[in-house]
């Protein structure tokens, strides 16, 4: 529900899977840090591929004025405006994906047939 409200403009992110789609199905742009695991590879698709977000930093030490740059180049701008555009595009998808005959709605009914061909070969 807080993403989803027209009050947030932008969600900083640890990058998970779940919160990424989270903040895309409510097309809310993301500031991202990714900690470990998947999470700078999920980075790279928000950032470099869906171009959905924008990188937070790369190192250890985050000084104030960089993050309140990225807050800014996140809210305001040019920058801003092409993150909700892509964010709108990218959140199309995923709606069409869940809808009947969607490429979810196929690849679970996928899954499922080849289960059964591998049960009862």
């Amino acid at each position: 529900m807080v993403l989803s409200s027209p009050a947030v403009g932008g969600f900083l992110t640890h990058c998970g899977w779940n919160s990424t789609i989270e903040s895309i199905w409510c097309s809310t742009p993301m500031i991202c840090y990714p900690i470990e695991f998947d999470q700078p590879a999920v980075r790279k698709l928000v950032v470099d591929d869906w171009k959905v977000g924008i990188n937070l930093h790369d190192g250890d030490l985050i000084h104030r004025d960089e993050v309140a740059e990225k807050i800014r180049i996140l809210m305001t701008g040019v920058g801003s405006l092409g993150l909700k555009q892509e964010i709108e595009k990218l959140k199309n998808v995923l709606h069409k994906a869940i809808e009947k005959d969607g490429s979810s709605d196929r690849n679970s009914d996928q899954f499922v047939e080849d289960l059964k061909a591998k049960i009862y070969a």
